[in-house]
Order: C-alpha cells, then structure tokens, then sequence
C-alpha cells in the first residue's frame, strides 16, 4: 500500500471532512452575525411615529432612540401622525451600529393652522423690512413650510408702473422665536444654492406657489 492510501484512512477521511465542515460552518455563522445592524432612529415622538419597511415587505415600528437589530441593506423610512406629513424616504443600513436622524415635518392642515398664529409675527417682519411693501405689491400664496419655521409667499404687484409685472418670491425663517426675511431683496425666484439652509423641495414649492406635494 502507497504512502498515500496509509495516510488517506476511512478515520482520517472523516476527520479531514469534519474540520472543513467547522471551517464553512464558521465562516457562515461569522457572515451572518456582521450582516446584522443595532439601529437606533432619533425623531421626536411627539410629533409623529416612524416605521421601517424591509425590501421583503416586513414592517418593523421604531421606537425613537431605542435601539433595534436589523438586517443590513435597504430600507423605507415610513412617517406617519395627526400632524405629521406622511412621507416615504429611503433608507440604507451598513455599519454594525447606526444612529439615523429622522426629521418628521407637519402636514398641511396644520401648517395652515399654525400660520394663524404666526401670521401677525410674519407681516411684521415684513413690515418692518419693507415699509412700502404694501403701496406695490399684494402678498399671495402665503404658507408655512416643513417644521412651520418657513415662510413663503408670491409678491404680486399692483403699483402705478405699468412696465412692472413681474411676481416676486420672498422668504423668511423663524429662529429664536423671530421671524426674519432672508429674501432681500425678493427675488423673481429662490435660488437653492444661495439658501442652503432650506430643503430644495420647500424652494421649489414657493417658487410654485404650492404646498409640498406627498411623497
């Protein structure tokens, strides 16, 4: 008998397959554990609940802060509430441990009712910036925006000047508790790059006339 077939025993057989099915069966278990993730959602509960939708379909409730061991990959971020504006956001997951901001804004209704309230603040602002504003031109398609810290309008005008018809937009943000008119002075339309601070989809909104749409 050959070296080879001393060697090759039916126990040594037996032994050589069982160390490879350790080796496969530990680098298994060692890709499924790292494809896991502890997610953690940070949002203000108060002003809405956010859920997880998996690409199988699986809706996982997130509770904010509260930490949650997730598959990795792709996920949508689900907002929903009485005030909250129901979105739908991607989301993906690939580190072994993930903090995600998630910022829930208000819904149109109570945007609007909220611009009750802050109305008598916001043409103040206004007034205070452009004392004349009101001889020239009428503010229309005023709204709040997001959080309810952006305001938008349409400057309309209604002046002597016959060869002015242009409609203007202006701007302002709440900070502090004050409002501030951030468009001076008011343009044709926002320009995105010169407002980074606002989401481009509140520009192009006021730059419309329109409530953000759904998504």
């Amino acid at each position: 008998m050959s070296k080879w077939r001393q060697w090759f025993t039916p126990m040594r057989m037996m032994l050589t397959l069982g160390a490879l099915l350790v080796l496969g069966g530990g680098s298994w278990l060692i890709h499924y554990a790292t494809s896991f993730s502890m997610v953690s959602l940070q949002f203000d509960g108060s002003l809405g609940s956010v859920q997880l939708r998996s690409t199988s379909g699986q809706i996982i409730p997130m509770q904010p802060g509260t930490p949650v061991r997730l598959k990795k990959g792709n996920y949508t971020a689900i907002m929903s509430g009485p005030t909250a504006q129901a979105e739908q956001r991607p989301l993906t997951i690939t580190h072994d441990r993930e903090q995600i901001p998630i910022t829930i804004y208000y819904n149109t209704t109570h945007l609007a009712s909220l611009l009750e309230r802050e109305q008598a603040a916001i043409s103040q602002a206004i007034n205070q910036q452009y004392p004349q504003l009101s001889n020239l031109y009428t503010i229309t398609h005023g709204q709040l925006y997001k959080d309810g810290t952006i305001y938008g309008a349409t400057l309309t005008y209604h002046g002597p000047n016959s060869d002015q018809r242009d409609s203007l937009r202006i701007l302002l943000t709440k900070r502090n508790g004050r409002w501030q008119v951030r468009t001076i002075p008011p343009q044709p339309l926002l320009s995105a790059p010169l407002l980074r601070d606002i989401p481009a989809d509140a520009i192009t909104a006021i730059n419309r006339g329109q409530p953000i749409p759904p998504q």
